[in-house]
């Protein structure tokens, strides 16, 4: 079988950045890949995990988020058979021995911590971009830095300007890595601006700004001069226009032939809203088979859960061609939302920007209804990354000759400054490494101590960019490596033709510079680890204070933190080896562990009809906590999270047989989110099981009562949302592909004024 029979599988000719990806697979290299949404980047994953069956050997394919990694599963359960596929999320462990393995990347990097991976030939890293994240990048880190060298690693990445740098420090680590990149869409983008009843051509295909004249952002210029327009409007200038209505902008959509389009909003509740707003639009000639597409899809959920506003809300909304899609959702919902955007059967799904994060739903439009978001701490604009994620899903490939992304008035940005977005330069992608204590208990052994931690983090992404001769020093070995291997010549400085040294000047020259690089580099990394383990040092210190340590030793007590991954792994571990959920009953068990599966703070905490073990234990979990928390700001570290105080009772009442409208009315969540948290209960009871069998085996009847809390969780439309997943795939065409997304990052945002400063 050649590289050319695969390619033969899809029905359009592969871009030259995939077929490079492709032959570099072939090769034998990892490969590093930043495209930009939308170009088909899953292809070369798709790839990796076809030659893997092809030569018998088993692929791990990694995703940032459930959602993605159980869409994954489904796809290639439907191209490989059920048999022949896997999925680990946590929370749900189905045929793990498969030769394909789709998992989160979190449960990926937990493995390679306890050294229980397998025989693995690649792994894909879908969205790798995610290293960016403040929460997840982590663990992204630890996987690719503690992959065998043997695997082969498919790094998939949205655009990103420091494409190179990344790639030169996934080199660094394991030397023969291929850099593709690409900055062609695969479908052309414009950029029309929505003012008044106008569509305003604003950026071309090209990049070139089309405005003719300013429209846009009077208020804000109102604001900075201090000067304020007439009512009447008289002066021809500073007037703003009226707001465009959702149902006007699709109307408009539908006259010129832009349907269907992704409607992006930031706000669940606006989200809901707007597509509410849009019920007077004519019903769509198939509205019939949409709703019993929709009551077939929800036939397994319990009649009372079919009953929820959410779930009604959106059946209302189906005979017009309309649906809505946040992370607040019940995943049935979301599922059937996904499916039939795809399948081309709505014409309007109005969604979050989250929707743009992996999940494949292209459209022939996007609208992006606001030109600013909050993100928990002000009103601030767009980044030039978060736009192009969005306008990412315009145009799809095969059936649209031309994207449309539709920017809509505001008279807080201009046009202007929405051009300069739409064009502007991505941020980079920037590491948010920072290891914790599962990582040195894990880590650490005997002969060598806390060795392997301070490796990991010397040769992490953080310390690559922030050591300014070791980002140097790594950059220029990459650009000399590639050279040799334009040279026919593989990194380690053997010719593939087995020329041997003096056959080629050149190369000979090249392969010298690559050993004096490495001699420089390896100073460099000596003053890294010096840092690293200064680093280390303060996470020991902080173990030290609750036992876990004494005289740079692990302490037996240390098998309480091994196989706990929580972020607040210190404060869990605690509450185990405190024996504070001994006592306790299965509900109360899983409430205590829910504390720590949410993290939303409420206004005011719930009025529940508390037990005096239940009270009892709540103070103590948030007493322990204070003292990890105290102890980290001793030791200059942070790596547990906040515990939000106010937040209690949805799995206690969940886990008594309540319905989840009463769960999700207790603490004001959106249904969807209180399965989320409650998935990730069932998730940290498996793990705090897991810990009890493994330090205190003798401790039976803890382990069986909190095996006893997750089958409480684990009922109603929880266990449904599984069953879902699980559910056998029929046979399906080779999926075209799967879009990623462009990068997260953190750097400083502008704000924009909000309506009440202007």
């Amino acid at each position: 079988m050649s590289m050319q029979e695969f390619m033969g599988r899809y029905p359009f000719p592969l871009d030259p950045f995939q077929i490079d990806a492709i032959e570099a697979l072939w090769r034998g290299q990892s490969v590093f890949v930043a495209a930009p949404t939308g170009t088909g980047k899953t292809i070369i994953a798709e790839y990796a995990v076809w030659s893997a069956m092809r030569d018998g050997k088993r692929v791990v394919y990694t995703t940032p988020l459930k959602a993605l990694s159980n869409q994954k599963f489904r796809d290639f359960r439907a191209q490989y058979g059920n048999d022949a596929v896997g999925l680990m999320t946590g929370d749900l462990v189905e045929n793990p021995r498969a030769p394909i393995i789709v998992m989160t990347t979190e449960v990926y990097r937990n493995m390679l911590l306890q050294g229980d991976v397998g025989d693995i030939a690649s792994v894909v890293f879908d969205e790798v971009h995610y290293l960016a994240d403040p929460e997840r990048g982590t663990a992204w880190e630890e996987a690719i830095i503690l992959a065998p060298p043997s695997v082969c690693l498919v790094c998939l990445s949205a655009t990103v300007p420091n494409a190179t740098e990344v790639a030169a420090w996934i080199a660094a680590l394991r030397q023969d890595v291929a850099l593709i990149t690409s900055d062609r869409r695969a479908v052309p983008t414009e950029y029309l601006y929505y003012a008044g009843d106008a569509l305003i051509p604003l950026v071309d295909t090209e990049g070139n700004v089309l405005l003719k004249k300013p429209v846009g952002g009077e208020l804000a210029r109102a604001h900075r001069s201090g000067w304020h327009p007439r009512p009447d409007g008289r002066e021809g200038r500073g007037r703003p226009l009226p707001m465009a209505e959702p149902a006007e902008v699709i109307t408009r959509l539908g006259e010129i032939d832009r349907l269907p389009a992704l409607y992006f909003l930031f706000g669940r509740k606006l989200v809901e809203d707007a597509a509410a707003s849009c019920r007077t639009l004519p019903r769509v000639p198939h509205a019939d088979e949409l709703l019993a597409a929709y009551d077939h899809h929800l036939a397994g959920l319990p009649a009372e859960d079919r009953q929820l506003k959410q779930v009604t809300d959106l059946r209302s909304l189906l005979p017009h061609g309309l649906a809505f899609h946040h992370g607040g959702m019940m995943p049935v919902l979301k599922v059937f939302v996904e499916e039939q955007f795809a399948a081309n059967r709505l014409r309007v799904c109005f969604a979050t920007d989250t929707l743009a994060l992996g999940v494949n739903m292209p459209a022939r439009t996007v609208v992006i209804a606001e030109p600013s978001k909050f993100d928990g701490e002000r009103r601030r604009l767009l980044t030039p990354n978060e736009l192009r994620q969005m306008s990412g899903r315009a145009g799809r490939r095969g059936m649209d000759n031309l994207g449309t992304v539709v920017i809509l008035y505001s008279p807080l940005v201009s046009a202007a400054r929405m051009a300069d977005l739409a064009r502007g330069e991505l941020w980079p992608l920037e590491s948010a490494f920072s290891p914790g204590y599962n990582a040195l208990i894990n880590l650490w052994q005997p002969d060598i101590g806390d060795r392997l931690l301070v490796e990991l983090t010397a040769a992490s992404l953080k310390r690559f960019q922030r050591d300014d001769d070791l980002r140097d020093l790594g950059l220029e070995r990459f650009r000399v490596a590639r050279r040799l291997q334009q040279l026919g010549i593989k990194d380690e400085g053997v010719a593939e033709d087995e020329a041997p040294p003096g056959a080629n000047p050149r190369a000979d020259k090249l392969r010298e510079r690559l050993r004096l690089l490495d001699e420089q580099i390896e100073q460099v990394r000596y003053r890294a680890r010096r840092g690293a383990r200064r680093f280390v040092r303060r996470l020991e210190e902080v173990l030290g204070v609750f036992g876990y340590m004494t005289n740079d030793k692990l302490t037996s007590r240390a098998k309480w933190l091994e196989r706990i991954f929580d972020t607040n792994s210190l404060t869990l571990a605690e509450i185990l080896h405190r024996r504070l959920l001994d006592d306790l009953p299965p509900d109360e068990v899983a409430e205590v562990v829910s504390w720590f599966a949410f993290d939303r703070e409420l206004p005011v905490a719930p009025d529940l009809p508390w037990t005096t073990s239940l009270t009892r234990a709540r103070r103590a979990v948030f007493d322990i906590h204070d003292e990890v928390l105290r102890a980290e700001a001793q030791a200059g570290v942070a790596v547990s999270r906040f515990l939000p105080d106010t937040f209690a009772g949805p799995a206690l009442l969940w886990a008594q047989g309540r319905p989840l409208a009463e769960c999700a009315a207790l603490v004001q969540l959106a249904e969807g989110d209180v399965i989320s948290g409650l998935q990730k209960t069932l998730d940290l009871l498996g793990q705090l099981r897991d810990t009890t069998l493994y330090a205190a085996p003798k401790a039976q009847t803890l382990a069986a009562n909190l095996q006893a809390a997750a089958r409480l969780i684990r009922r109603g439309i929880i266990e449904h949302a599984y069953q879902m997943v699980l559910a056998p795939a029929e046979e399906d065409e080779t999926a075209e592909e799967t879009p990623a997304e462009d990068a997260p990052g953190d750097r400083q945002v502008e704000e924009i004024p909000t309506p009440d400063a202007v």
